[in-house]
């Protein structure tokens, strides 16, 4: 008889493969249900629950020292209170991301390409290498404190009317195929790469 699943030790933990509806962690395989009611997990490395297809939420207060891979998640429609990643966090192809929790920090890159349901991006979010939003087709606006440290692709953005005022980026903005923006900030002007204007 397998035991109950308890992630809950003070120490960093590593969950092992993910196979279909399953997570294998410490020998046993467990449903993806029994991770995503746990609290405040903590990974020290990377954890990839990639194209689980019946991943529907994460755990609250999940922490990842790594890189948290996501992609794939045709079920997943939010990302949850507490959620911190040191690396990069992979979100494109989630077709049911409807929100993220307005206290994401993400310490790399964020790929939300694809998220077709994601009509909006919290106020608070930080982000410090790259943000993909290219085909983020529903998006209409950014909040205006974003920050995002190195470049944001906003190609397909089709939705997209206006960028805010005060967004910082570090990087380059793409623009290609932004058909309803109307305006750029001027302080963004030199950082634009690509723009169908």
């Amino acid at each position: 008889m397998r035991p109950k699943l308890s992630l809950t030790r003070k120490e960093a933990i590593n969950l092992g493969l993910c196979h279909g509806n399953q997570i294998w962690y410490d020998g046993c395989a467990y449903e993806v249900d029994e991770f995503s009611e746990l609290k405040d997990v903590k990974i020290k490395g990377d954890l990839s629950l990639a194209y689980l297809a019946s991943l529907k939420s994460l755990p609250s207060g999940l922490k990842v020292g790594g890189n948290l891979d996501l992609s794939g998640c045709k079920s997943l429609t939010s990302i949850p209170l507490g959620l911190q990643v040191r690396g990069n966090l992979h979100l494109s192809g989630c077709k049911s991301l409807k929100s993220l929790a307005p206290d994401l920090k993400v310490g790399g890159d964020l790929s939300l390409s694809g998220s077709k349901s994601l009509k909006s991006l919290p106020s608070g979010l930080q982000v410090g290498g790259d943000l993909d939003l290219h085909e983020c087709t529903p998006l209409k606006s950014l909040p205006a404190d974003l920050v995002v440290g190195d470049n944001l692709d906003l190609e397909g953005c089709v939705s997209l009317e206006s960028l805010p005022s005060d967004l910082k980026v570090g990087g380059y903005v793409n623009l290609l195929k932004c058909d309803s923006l109307k305006s750029i900030p001027s302080h963004l002007r030199d950082s634009v790469r690509y723009c169908a204007f």
